[in-house]
């Protein structure tokens, strides 16, 4: 829950698996039957975050395996989306302390772009970059080229991946493959930079990220499609993503 002037924002999966944004004024916030709902439950899409401000509400949500900030007035109507370069990406909410203000701060990376902060206005939607992470030495993000694909699995559910190359050392079916997966606990594995990779990239290697059951990158159902008695879903995830990167 969060202050948003003379009522509460709720952020709650009360009967909603994906969660939903609901709104109480102050003194009734103990009575359910009184909240409000601003953003109703979607099976496709998980509603991670929010933060409020006087005239907006800034959501983070996760649709298709990709997380998106979408920023909307106070009733929950769509104002604007933040549009990001990279077809495979992360991003976040970076520290917003206060609550009088007219922009907000975010963090973006992706397999090609270091760890950046930026400020938008929630006016004019105009993107400033404050913040980046050095990368000592010639690099130069143009130089790799960033994918998302679908790759099915054994029950033909598709499976998002994301994976990065040198440009200049792609040859296909030549490359040598590192593939990561992980899918447990709902942790969803994002595709963000990592300086330290960059050598396997420089040397012809393409680096790809399953995006696997167990994880939560599809919303709730992804998480529980991976666990328990769904748990070998996990394992032929990434078994069957990686047969079919080496078949492409």
């Amino acid at each position: 829950a969060e202050h948003d002037g003379n009522r509460l924002l709720i952020l709650t999966n009360w009967k909603a698996k994906n969660f939903r944004l609901m709104s109480v004024v102050l003194d009734q916030s103990k009575t359910k039957n009184k909240w409000k709902e601003i953003i109703p439950h979607r099976e496709e899409v998980l509603l991670e975050s929010f933060i409020s401000f006087p005239l907006n509400i800034v959501v983070l949500e996760r649709e298709n395996g990709l997380s998106h900030l979408r920023v909307l007035d106070r009733s929950g109507n769509l104002e604007k989306k933040v549009r990001f370069a990279d077809p495979s990406y992360t991003t976040y909410f970076a520290a917003n302390p206060e609550y009088n203000v007219d922009k907000f701060y975010y963090g973006y990376s992706s397999l090609r772009t270091p760890d950046s902060i930026f400020s938008i206005n929630l006016r004019s939607g105009r993107k400033s970059l404050l913040k980046q992470y050095e990368v000592l030495g010639s690099f130069s993000p143009s130089v790799y080229k960033v994918e998302r694909l679908h790759i099915a699995a054994r029950d033909q559910t598709l499976v998002p991946v994301s994976l990065v190359y040198k440009r200049d050392k792609y040859k296909k079916h030549k490359n040598p493959l590192f593939i990561y997966g992980y899918g447990s606990y709902g942790n969803s594995v994002d595709s963000g930079f990592s300086s330290s990779r960059l050598s396997l990239l420089d040397r012809g290697f393409i680096f790809a990220i399953a995006h696997v059951r167990g994880g939560q990158e599809l919303g709730r159902e992804w998480y529980e499609d991976g666990k328990m008695f769904n748990k070998l879903n996990t394992f032929y995830d990434f078994i069957d993503v990686a047969k079919g990167l080496i078949s492409l």
